[in-house]
């Protein structure tokens, strides 16, 4: 039995029926987790929407059991300066960015940005998706450089890195990043065109894995799952949605790819409690089904059809 404190900083537990359905296994083994946008229905990027989605998923949580829940804004073009103050509930810890999704002037958003940092202590999740060829540097790059000269580094934290040039960034820069379950044991080859692998970012090469893999237990490095379920018609669209129910897999593929506890429970709730502000490290555990490498998240995603 694996037991460790486990915060998972990046999951989905997406809405309604699909939530019910997955909201106890995707929680199973966590102390603590950082509940993302759902990226289904009504977008979370009010501070309406975003009190109401939280308690949509209170009223579930009695299924998951005793779990330290906290939220994100998402920002947008719609989303106002006085949407901002939902970070004052105590449980709203930060706003996300997804640079593709906004097309609002920089200025105006690095603005925003600022507000959120230095008057309500936010941290900004940077969602970083751009596909580039083997090798280059993804482009938001440069943005969370020209960010940093307006906002603490300590303040950010970039999204599923999944290349080494993105692992490069985070320790020459003194920011944080969350890695997942999947692009740890994941490589372009391996997801092909099987649809219940298909994520964004996209898995890429072997030194791409191999460099996630030695972030472990180093500093500024942090688990986030990125745990994404979606029902079996959702994936057999084309193309199929993007996202993979790693969750109730997390802590063994974890254990799989690094046998050093040690620098396991760094990366899965030191990173994460200390950046969030926790001095607190909860231990739990939780009956753990054996890893088919890939296979198991095809599976897991047929229990929504019930």
């Amino acid at each position: 039995m694996l037991i460790l404190p486990i915060f998972d900083a990046h999951i989905h537990l997406r809405r309604g029926k699909e939530m019910r359905k997955v909201i106890g296994p995707s929680l199973q083994g966590c102390a603590r987790a950082l509940v993302m946008p759902p990226n289904v229905g009504e977008r979370v990027d009010t501070e309406k929407n975003l009190r109401a989605y939280k308690r949509s998923i209170r009223d579930q949580l009695w299924r998951a059991g005793d779990v330290d829940l906290l939220f994100v804004l998402e920002l947008s073009d719609r989303s106002t300066q006085a949407d901002l103050c939902v970070l004052t509930d105590s449980d709203v810890v930060a706003v996300k960015l997804s640079l593709p999704r906004i097309t609002m002037d920089r200025h105006l958003l690095i603005q925003r940005l600022e507000i959120a940092t230095r008057m309500y202590g936010a941290k900004i999740c940077i969602h970083g998706v751009d596909e580039v060829e083997p090798g280059g540097t993804p482009e938001y790059l440069t943005f969370v450089t020209d960010l940093m000269r307006t906002v603490p580094a300590d303040s950010i934290v970039l999204e599923h890195v999944h290349t080494i040039q993105e692992v490069r960034f985070v320790k020459r820069e003194g920011i944080h990043a969350t890695i997942t379950a999947h692009h740890l044991i994941l490589t372009r080859d391996d997801c092909g065109d099987d649809p219940w692998l298909h994520c964004h970012p996209v898995p890429r090469m072997e030194r791409d894995r191999r460099s996630l893999i030695d972030a472990i237990g180093q500093p500024g490095f942090m688990f986030g799952s990125d745990s994404a379920p979606h029902t079996v018609a959702r994936k057999a669209e084309t193309p199929p949605a993007p996202g993979i129910f790693s969750a109730p897999y997390r802590l063994r593929i974890l254990q799989e790819v690094c046998p050093d506890q040690a620098r396991l429970v760094w990366f899965t709730s030191g990173v994460a409690n200390a950046f969030y502000g926790f001095t607190d490290l909860v231990e739990t555990n939780g009956d753990l089904p054996d890893p088919i490498r890939g296979i198991v998240f095809g599976k897991l995603l047929e229990d929504l059809r019930k």
